[in-house]
């Protein structure tokens, strides 16, 4: 099998985990994940989308890759989405490179791992199915 094929299913694999579709630029997945809200403001409910850049490159031939992800989440959903990161059946890699910047009512939490993106989107999809049910709520930001 080919290198672009194999980058190719495993691109295939990965954005099946995540319920997002891929793109391939060069030796590089990336997806992005849309998550809706409305948000409460000024008397009015406006549409809001948080978008989520994942990603996996570097594939070697043992099948583990450089994962990336900048996930935004709100502040109330950082404790479900971390724990569940951490006490997933298959351990985050003991080198994983984790950040987290705050601003007002956004959490980016950065993650980089090197793992078979597999692994990588198994965690991340479990982690965001923690939580699924803020997504399509109204939140005040008052």
């Amino acid at each position: 099998m080919s290198e672009k094929e194999r980058i190719t299913q495993t691109a295939i694999k990965f954005a099946g985990l995540m319920q997002a579709n891929f793109k391939l630029q060069a030796h590089k997945c990336q997806i992005i994940r849309n998550r809706k809200f409305t948000i409460f403001a000024d008397q009015m409910f406006l549409p809001f989308t948080l978008d989520s850049a994942i990603s996996f490159e570097q594939l070697t031939d043992n099948g583990s890759a450089c994962n990336k992800a900048e996930i935004l989440l709100l502040p109330e959903e950082l404790p479900a989405f971390s724990f569940t990161l951490k006490e997933h059946a298959i351990p985050l890699p003991t080198d994983c490179h984790q950040h987290l910047t705050v601003n007002l009512r956004l959490v980016s939490y950065y993650i980089e791992t090197r793992e078979p993106p597999e692994h990588f989107a198994s965690r991340l999809s479990a982690a965001f199915e923690t939580i699924e049910p803020l997504q399509g709520h109204a939140i005040s930001l008052y």
